[in-house]
């Protein structure tokens, strides 16, 4: 499952444990290319791209930063048994209009000629 969530916004991510007896403990993991294992995520001071609640059902990104974008994974147990689950979270891009795409392109374009004419003028 891939989650896409737009940088600067602050998301909740849930993980739903049913079935189980005792006490559902959770903790939130992240996977980490340099060392090709996951690490545990803890709670950070408010502020620019951290996590919250950490050890319960709801992982925070407060707010989301392309440096967070990665595999991530739950852990769930009741005391007895322990499940997992993975999610790929990706920066999600801001949509452009096709006409504001070409919108773009033409604007470039057009300052591109102008600065080689204006270069032309001076010589």
């Amino acid at each position: 499952t891939d989650i896409g969530i737009a940088e600067g916004a602050n998301y909740d991510w849930s993980a739903v444990a049913s079935g189980g007896s005792g006490t559902y403990t959770y903790q939130w993991f992240k996977w980490n290319d340099g060392t090709s294992v996951f690490d545990a995520l803890a709670d950070g001071p408010l502020g620019a791209g951290v996590y919250v609640d950490v050890t319960t059902s709801t992982l925070r990104f407060m707010p989301f930063t392309e440096v967070m974008a990665g595999l991530y994974k739950v852990e769930v147990s009741d005391g007895t048994d322990t499940v997992e689950t993975q999610a790929n979270v990706t920066l999600e891009l801001p949509f452009i209009p096709v006409a504001g795409l070409f919108g773009l392109l033409a604007l470039a374009s057009a300052s591109a000629l102008g600065g080689a004419l204006a270069l032309r003028r001076r010589r």
